[in-house]
């Protein structure tokens, strides 16, 4: 198994190529930073186009946790993918 250090790295990594794909998905639409998981919450939420990936997404990952994209969501608007110096 991974050390802590190593995972959240790895971690990082991942999220950083889930918001790439996002931006370019989008032509550029999606905010930076903002994952797929993410955005599908955020356009359910707003009755936007995207949000019939959510329900698809959140099957798509139930085996990593439950509610997967709101998750998502509430994490990014409480800005935990920022360093803790940069939160409120």
């Amino acid at each position: 198994m991974m050390s802590t250090p190593i995972r959240r790295r790895v971690l990082n990594i991942l999220v950083s190529v889930d918001s790439l794909v996002a931006s370019l998905g989008t032509l550029g639409a999606a905010w930076p930073a903002e994952t797929i998981s993410s955005m599908a919450y955020r356009a359910e939420l707003h009755g936007m186009h995207f949000r019939h990936a959510r329900p698809f997404i959140d099957w798509l990952l139930s085996w990593l946790e439950k509610d997967h994209c709101k998750l998502a969501y509430e994490y990014a608007r409480m800005k935990r993918n920022l360093p803790e110096d940069m939160r409120n």
